[in-house]
């Protein structure tokens, strides 16, 4: 598939941290990386974010043993590889107490798929509407084998807007206060099943002020080939990067994680790690038949018409691993002689999204969990689909076209 000439894996990381501790009020506060930038579910990841928070949930999740497993769903119905039903489960209520009706759902799926890209990945576009009161009925312009894994993808929030224009959800929490880009105060969804069992108060007395715990992210470097003037459009400068900057090296950067080449982890029946070649050309070889020879006085890799061999490196901050795993890139191509800018942008999301829309990278850090919904469609589709939602580089393959069909 060669899909390594477009990414590098670098490490399965585990390396994220949610801190709690209590305040006066018997208050936990939860300090995290990154946050919903608004309670709009449909707009970019903040349906992930949601979700995450326990604000919203999925029709269908997955367990911690890699199963799907029902939310507000019941269960699915197939009734031919592009047409479904959903079966909405019984006494299911949103956080201001009106039940969740199959029209409720059939809106909250519509409105997603059309306006978030992030939402056809898997099925393409999709015409949900009611059949009845708790049965929802989905044609997709895509077929699928596995509805309930795609239903769990994290673009499928369930939510409604209410009569002020607010969004409302129907996880374990509800949003008392929405401060953008600072904090987001919740409290109990009293209408959430099982919203009356509560785990041990933690508090200062018991000398507990927090908790790290690893979580599996896959790190990847993305090479950008939609700019048809980078040296990244060489496949032999891409080897070059790919022989060169050590997967080891970077998981002893994070402490932690696994090197691999392998997007999937390695205890799913998806992983797969190919084979290093035995004897590999060198870096500096690959670099000069790209026609990026070193200049032995000034240390730095040069064309034939004296242009150095520049990259633009950038790294958000919100994966704090990602600005680690810069450095040591930017070392690493240093070394070789080539020129690196590194970019690490700041905590306004908008301004690494700027950054990928607008080209302006020739290898972008990326975190991403690979299987969010226990299946690799969606991340194979949304990643290496030509044209797909974050295939942010480019990359467009008649063979991964022909096994994806």
């Amino acid at each position: 598939m060669k899909i390594a000439a477009w990414v590098i894996l670098i490490a399965l990381s585990a390396v994220s941290t949610v801190v709690r501790s209590t305040s006066p009020e018997d208050e936990l506060v939860f300090g995290q990386t990154f946050m919903a930038d608004s309670m709009n579910a449909t707009d970019g990841s903040n349906g992930w974010a949601l979700v995450s928070h326990g604000i919203a949930q999925n029709l269908f999740t997955v367990s911690q043993e890699g199963e799907i497993v029902p939310q507000v769903a019941e269960k699915v119905s197939r009734v031919s590889s592009n047409e479904f039903k959903i079966h909405i489960k019984p006494n299911i209520k949103f956080s201001d107490g009106t039940p969740v009706t199959a029209a409720d759902v059939a809106k909250a799926l519509q409105t997603a798929n059309e306006q978030n890209p992030n939402a056809q990945s898997s099925l393409g576009s999709i015409e949900a509407e009611p059949l009845d009161d708790n049965t929802v009925h989905v044609v997709s312009e895509d077929p699928t084998h596995i509805p309930e894994s795609v239903l769990a993808e994290w673009a499928w929030p369930i939510f409604k807007v209410n009569d002020e224009g607010g969004y409302v959800f129907t996880g374990p929490y509800q949003v008392d206060e929405f401060a953008d880009g600072e904090h987001i105060k919740l409290s109990p969804n009293e209408y959430y099943p099982g919203h009356e069992k509560s785990l041990p108060a933690v508090s200062d007395a018991d000398g507990i002020q927090g908790r790290s715990f690893p979580v599996g992210y896959t790190n990847m470097a993305v090479y950008n080939l939609c700019n048809a003037s980078s040296p990244i459009q060489d496949i032999r400068v891409r080897q070059a990067l790919d022989v060169a900057i050590s997967r080891e090296e970077m998981s002893e950067s994070l402490a932690g994680g696994n090197p691999t080449r392998s997007f999937f982890p390695a205890e799913t029946p998806f992983f797969y790690e190919p084979a290093e070649p035995a004897e590999p050309t060198e870096p500096a070889e690959l670099l000069d038949a790209a026609g990026w020879t070193l200049d032995p006085e000034t240390g730095k890799r040069t064309n034939s018409e004296g242009e150095d061999l520049e990259l633009r490196v950038v790294a958000y901050p919100h994966r704090p691993g990602l600005p680690v795993l810069a450095g040591v890139i930017e070392e690493t191509l240093r070394s070789l002689g080539i020129k690196v800018n590194v970019k690490v942008t700041g905590d306004d999301w908008d301004e690494t999204q700027k950054i990928i829309d607008d080209g302006d990278f020739d290898i972008l850090l990326w975190a991403q969990h690979s299987l969010p919904a226990g299946d690799p469609l969606w991340f194979l589709n949304a990643f290496f689909g030509s044209g797909n939602a974050k295939n942010m580089g480019c990359y467009n393959s008649v063979i991964y076209r022909g096994r994806d069909a």
